[in-house]
């Protein structure tokens, strides 16, 4: 049987994804297509599941210097909706499914997702985009070419 867990804190989320095999699960829209089972059951999800759209850690959109820095729980239309996104990328993002998915997706979900459809992809990799990766003991970047190793 597939646990759920809904952690308090960043903090938590990261404990609780290095002591458990488990899917991290923000906006969920791939995830939901990929594990759909039949109409009316729910997704058959092969691991535990970590949710993490409440985490206001999570939730941040903000320019830093010349650098804008977008949470792994902002939604897609928050990126396009925030004045300093980039015209590429909000051009992107807005050519993503429709508003209902647009305000429940997010940009690291369609990163991470990576698939060769992905519309964001394209733009990101323009910008010379990088990915923070965080554990309990370290955080590191990495360039988006480099994270995205192939689909999926």
């Amino acid at each position: 049987m597939v646990k759920s867990f809904r952690p308090h804190s960043l903090t938590e989320a990261l404990s609780l994804r290095k002591k458990n095999d488990c899917i991290p699960f923000a906006g969920g829209t791939d995830l939901m297509v990929k594990y759909k089972s039949w109409t009316g059951i729910p997704p058959a999800f092969p691991r535990d599941v970590l949710f993490l759209s409440h985490l206001e850690e999570l939730r941040h959109i903000e320019k830093r210097r010349e650098v804008l820095v977008i949470g792994s729980g902002v939604s897609l239309s928050q990126v396009a909706k925030y004045p300093d996104t980039p015209e590429i990328l909000r051009e992107a993002v807005l050519s993503i499914a429709a508003p209902a998915i647009r305000n429940i997706a997010t940009l690291a979900g369609n990163v991470c997702n990576a698939s060769p459809a992905g519309d964001s992809i394209c733009a990101l990799y323009s910008l010379d985009a990088r990915v923070e990766v965080r554990s309990l003991e370290a955080v590191r970047e990495i360039p988006i070419m480099s994270f995205i190793t192939g689909p999926g």
